[in-house]
């Protein structure tokens, strides 16, 4: 009786040091390659608040089918979800969606859009995908698209800084 309290107890400490050493930081678990363990947290996260930094990596489990089966269509929600929360890089992940039709009608002039959003936030990783499709759309659906996300953000995305 003695060996097995001690055994069930050996189990149990051994049980309560791996739920320690377990990665609670949905984004930490993410760059550490535990895709599952921050899936898991990001649903957790997801239903406790409306962070952006949630429903951005959401998308990413979703696009690039991490820990879940690959879904554009819920991809795009996420992303949409932070993009329209103002944050840079959903709107770059966004625009990406848009530009190759994933999960949505494929449109350049509103891809267009959301890298300029990116890009007029400071975020310098959507020059690349601005300066891309300002060489292949007419200036008229530019200034459309600008003005399209401008309104969705609620800010003026018309001047350039």
């Amino acid at each position: 009786m003695i060996f097995n309290n001690k055994f069930l107890l050996i189990i149990l400490l051994f049980f309560l040091q791996t739920a320690c050493f377990q990665e609670t930081n949905y984004s930490k678990a993410f760059q550490n390659g535990d895709y599952e363990r921050s899936f898991y947290l990001l649903k957790q996260a997801e239903r406790n608040s409306p962070d952006p930094f949630v429903h951005n990596l959401l998308g990413a489990h979703y696009e690039l089918g991490l820990a879940t089966p690959r879904n554009y269509s819920k991809a795009y929600k996420y992303y949409e979800r932070a993009a329209i929360a103002d944050l840079p890089q959903a709107q770059v992940n966004l625009g990406r969606m848009i530009e190759n039709g994933r999960g949505t009608v494929l449109d350049p002039a509103l891809a267009y859009g959301w890298y300029w959003a990116a890009f007029h936030s400071g975020h310098d990783s959507a020059l690349p995908y601005v300066q891309n499709l300002s060489g292949q759309l007419y200036a008229h659906l530019i200034n459309e698209a600008r003005k399209k996300v401008s309104k969705i953000l609620n800010k003026d995305l018309t001047v350039v800084k």
